[in-house]
């Protein structure tokens, strides 16, 4: 019990972080939703992520999981279909001036966006998960 309390509040933290550093993930409705969509995510990851490894397992040696992070692709895309207050929209990602080096605007279409919210979740996850322990 005490291992499923400390997932959720890893993955609660880890998508207030991602809400926060991306603008097009939003989840409307309050502090409730956003506890419902988190405990819909834990969920996610700690049934659906399994299963669907042990289907992927070939390709998981084949190209030593380097997919890996297809499968939390996966589960942000079966989150987005399972929680309503979650909106995953276009972004765009403003200039940014880094002394002699400039990155210029780019601009993300929804299925871009959860391509780099997987990572994203996925980093800060396992950051947090290594913090931790």
């Amino acid at each position: 019990m005490k291992t499923l309390i400390r997932k959720y509040l890893i993955i609660s933290a880890a998508v207030y972080i991602v809400v926060q550093l991306i603008p097009a993930l939003s989840i409307t409705g309050g502090l409730a939703n956003f506890m419902y969509a988190t405990a819909v995510l834990s969920l996610l990851y700690l049934i659906a992520k399994p299963i669907i490894n042990i289907f992927l397992f070939p390709i998981h040696l084949l190209t030593l999981s380097i997919t890996a992070w297809l499968v939390n692709i996966m589960l942000i895309f079966v989150w987005k279909l399972l929680v309503p207050s979650l909106a995953i929209g276009d972004w765009t990602f403003e200039t940014l001036s880094l002394g002699f080096v400039t990155l210029s605007s780019v601009h993300f279409p929804p299925w871009q966006v959860m391509v780099i919210i997987g990572f994203l979740l996925t980093f800060i996850i396992q950051l947090l998960d290594w913090l931790v322990k």
